[in-house]
């Protein structure tokens, strides 16, 4: 009997207690995620402007993730836009992303919330769990303010 109480007594505290949640506008989902080589460093950038550097995508991520004014959730993205990216480096990403992630290269001036809109039209075939070292991609280019997926 005096369990049931010592429970009912420890479970009413924590009801009583002020819970703190998770402001909504500090959480960051991201749709389209960019991946560049550019010389010796990754860079990782968003649709919504998150963006971090660093020498592998571990570390990149990691930039991004602390320099963001939130929480970044990279699992809600839908599409992969790679930019001189070594096959290693697509492998590495997989650990960070849904293998469901449409994945696509990219040439060109492209604007990522522009290219994130076109996407959702035009989705590339391919998903990152079927690529593998040497399959090929779609290319989307940017020029002259057109999106072009081929």
């Amino acid at each position: 009997m005096r369990k049931i109480i010592l429970y009912c007594l420890l479970l009413g505290a924590a009801i009583l207690l002020p819970v703190q949640g998770t402001d909504v506008g500090k959480l960051l989902p991201v749709e389209l995620i960019g991946v560049y080589r550019e010389g010796e460093m990754v860079v990782i950038s968003t649709d919504v402007g998150l963006e971090g550097t660093g020498k592998t995508i571990r570390d990149a991520i990691a930039d991004m993730k602390v320099t963001a004014a939130g929480i970044v959730f990279l699992d809600t993205a839908d599409f992969l836009l790679l930019k001189n990216v070594a096959d290693e480096e697509v492998e590495a990403v997989k650990e960070h992303v849904k293998g469901s992630i449409r994945i696509c290269n990219g040439t060109g001036d492209i604007e990522l919330k522009e290219a994130c809109a076109f996407l959702r039209i035009h989705k590339p075939k391919l998903r990152l769990r079927d690529w593998n070292p040497g399959k090929e991609r779609e290319t989307l280019t940017g020029m002259n303010g057109k999106l072009v997926l081929k």
